[in-house]
């Protein structure tokens, strides 16, 4: 099977792509409340972090809405954020953003009506402490799960789980990835994770949850940044999963798994400048939304621009 193959650039010029509003990184966002509070439908959005470390979010449909600041953690970030969807028992869907701040923390916000303030004491770090962004996913089954590398690059996961409090830091297997992290949930409630292994060979890895990441699998194709991704959490159709990788000719790649993963397609036009795409999933009857930066400052979700903050 012919896989995709992506031109190599040197890993400095990454350093030199970003833009006044930093790159992003997001996950699908449900917001479900009763009434008046909140949202009464459910929304899709994305967040970013501008070059001054706050950190913007904006509806993107049913109903699209203006670039919205939430402020940033004391003491500042140092990666872009993650959005996702959380549910408590007996509570409403709760959008959460997560970051790493300066402090090597992954700092959270949550919001149903309003933001809360920024907090570390939900997630912290692990034991090994934090070089990456984080990646975060969620559905009403295993809650929020958040996923980071320690500093020998080895992928550490967390969660939330939707009757309150935290599973704490668990070692997700000992391969050390050369990039941030991605994870999903699939609808058979396993969790992906994603990461380039050197030499930016695009990989993945599915467990039930915790320590057993042991077999890494070849995607095809080489990557210039981490992959993102998201699983189809609603379990219909015949779609388990998408990814998205910066692809080493400037181009941003997808690739869907079925009964077994597809080959990589360019799904982006020229001048893409994101370090680390995104890709979010409104509805399974509808193609996987690829969130991408470009040299023209704007963000564009599958090739429509939608501004920026």
């Amino acid at each position: 099977m012919m896989r995709a193959t992506f031109f190599a650039i040197p890993a400095v010029a990454l350093m030199l792509f970003v833009g006044r509003a930093e790159a992003y990184v997001g996950d699908r966002f449900n917001l479900v409340a009763p009434g008046a509070v909140g949202y009464a439908t459910v929304n899709d959005a994305v967040a970013v972090r501008k070059s001054d470390g706050s950190i913007w979010v904006k509806d993107l449909q049913p109903s699209a809405s203006a670039w919205v600041s939430i402020g940033n953690p004391t003491g500042g970030t140092t990666s872009g954020p993650q959005i996702a969807e959380y549910k408590p028992i007996g509570g409403s869907y709760q959008g959460y953003v997560v970051v790493r701040g300066s402090d090597g923390n992954m700092w959270e916000t949550h919001k149903t009506s309003t933001w809360s303030s920024w907090s570390s004491t939900t997630f912290g770090q692990p034991p090994g402490g934090s070089n990456s962004a984080p990646a975060v996913t969620a559905d009403v089954t295993y809650g929020l799960v958040v996923v980071t590398l320690d500093n020998s690059n080895i992928p550490w996961i967390n969660r939330l789980y939707p009757g309150g409090g935290t599973s704490g830091w668990q070692q997700a297997g000992a391969q050390a990835l050369t990039s941030a992290p991605g994870v999903a949930i699939t609808p058979q409630q396993t969790v992906q994770i994603f990461g380039l292994l050197s030499p930016n060979l695009p990989n993945w890895s599915e467990c039930s949850y915790g320590g057993c990441y042991t077999t890494w699998s070849y995607l095809g194709g080489w990557g210039a940044s981490g992959l993102s991704a998201v699983g189809n959490r609603d379990g219909t159709g015949t779609t388990r999963a998408a990814a998205v990788v910066w692809g080493t000719d400037g181009h941003v790649y997808e690739i869907l798994e079925g009964t077994t993963w597809g080959t990589w397609s360019n799904v982006s036009g020229a001048g893409v400048v994101d370090a680390q795409p995104a890709v979010l999933w409104f509805s399974v009857t509808e193609a996987p939304i690829v969130i991408d930066h470009r040299s023209d400052g704007n963000y564009y979700a599958s090739n429509t621009s939608i501004g920026h903050p």
